[in-house]
């Protein structure tokens, strides 16, 4: 009798079901910070049939994908035999949680493995803008050393250049939309590489020599550097300044990074710890219910 699809995948053990998960969301949420892999494959397939792209359904979609794909990983490393085949009690227990969560039973996994990488996500972005949030002055920094990779570990920086607003490339949804303008050496020849980005909501003049704010660390979203790369610009470690961005815009970003990744890390804690609880009792449970002794048949 074939196997239907629910049975096969129970097949793969509980614990490997749960690696592959919070791999692809692992792995997604990398896609869509740094704009590579599934994600921006996805998105690029909407901009070239649609014109352009919804963040949301990339994510989504990004997601799915990443689920397939790390489901079928783990599933061909137990048809190799690298990692072992679930018993015929552990498939089965999977068939009915399968048919449990149709009906509208959720997982008490869910929230701990959808929300723990999130929370650390939130709280690595609050370490940074806080160590950002503390510097007083805006450290000098000269196209050369970004040239060279010498960019002195600073985030709030002044530099000096001539900004080239017909080349800038907008990006963002209705109503909030950023100007990334090239920001070049005054002594800039056609073919030198441009290294320095500024991003403001503002039309600026040409006439700007000089700019300070905070630089971004994550460079330019990767929509953006696509548009850019694909005028033959190499803009790979160039820097991004957001205009008018101070030390205590970040610090206060901080705060509010820490409080959102503590509440997710809570929530995943708490529960995790009742999953687990429930779990326990379902194990000791069913125990109970081997040994128990059987009613002897009727004579």
């Amino acid at each position: 009798m074939a196997k239907t699809l629910t049975e096969f995948m129970g097949e793969v053990p509980r614990v490997w079901n749960t690696v592959a998960f919070s791999a692809a969301l692992v792995v997604s949420g990398y896609g869509w910070f740094t704009y590579s892999n599934v994600y921006r494959w996805v998105s690029e397939l909407q901009l070239a049939t649609l014109g352009s792209f919804s963040t949301k359904l990339s994510v989504l979609l990004t997601v799915l994908l990443n689920m397939v794909i790390f489901g079928a990983l783990v599933r061909l490393l137990v048809s190799l035999k690298v990692i072992r085949r679930a018993t015929d009690a552990e498939v089965q227990a999977h068939v009915e949680r399968t048919m449990a969560q149709r009906h509208g039973f959720k997982s008490p996994y869910l929230f701990p493995i959808m929300l723990a990488p999130w929370g650390l996500i939130a709280l690595g972005a609050g370490l940074w803008a806080h160590l950002g949030g503390k510097e007083v002055e805006a450290t000098r920094v000269t196209h050369a050393q970004v040239l060279k990779g010498d960019i002195p570990r600073a985030n709030y920086i002044t530099i000096g250049g001539h900004l080239v607003p017909d080349g800038a490339v907008s990006y963002g949804s209705t109503g909030s939309v950023d100007n990334y303008i090239p920001l070049l050496p005054l002594d800039w020849d056609v073919g030198q590489p441009i290294k320095v980005f500024v991003e403001t909501r503002e039309v600026l003049p040409e006439s700007i020599r000089e700019v300070t704010g905070m630089k971004w660390p994550l460079g330019l979203p990767g929509p953006v550097r696509a548009e850019f790369e694909k005028v033959g610009l190499d803009v790979k470690n160039a820097i991004l300044i957001k205009l008018g961005s101070t030390p205590p815009d970040w610090a206060r970003t901080s705060l509010l990074m820490f409080i959102v990744g503590g509440v997710m890390l809570g929530i995943a804690a708490v529960t995790g710890a009742a999953a687990l609880v429930a779990h326990r009792r379902e194990r000791a449970a069913e125990s109970q219910t081997v040994d128990a002794p059987q009613p002897a048949p009727p004579a």
